[in-house]
């Protein structure tokens, strides 16, 4: 009996070792496409997102937290998502 509880355990514990290693790995590895596709961000979003914004300080807060929630998106993802974020939160 007690064969078979440590068999199950040891299991499971390999299955979840198993998830971990996978789930980690999808997430830390964002497609080469997106990690080297960063590019310019026209002036039009520099410009409303600063409006939207208040000032270039607090865009610049809003991009930094994105670009840590969001690791791996363009950079011009980030701006339309902080955008975004706003028209959302202010109801535009």
């Amino acid at each position: 009996m007690l064969s078979v509880i440590l068999a199950i355990a040891i299991l499971v514990g390999v299955i979840g070792w198993v998830w971990q290693r996978r789930h980690k790995r999808r997430r830390s590895s964002p497609t080469l496409s997106r990690r080297h596709a960063t590019g310019k961000v026209p002036n039009s979003l520099r410009r409303d997102l600063i409006r939207m914004a208040g000032n270039a300080q607090v865009a610049e807060r809003l991009l930094n937290n994105l670009r840590a929630k969001h690791p791996g998106e363009t950079e011009r993802w980030y701006w339309e998502k902080a955008i975004f974020d706003l028209e959302r939160d202010r109801r535009y």
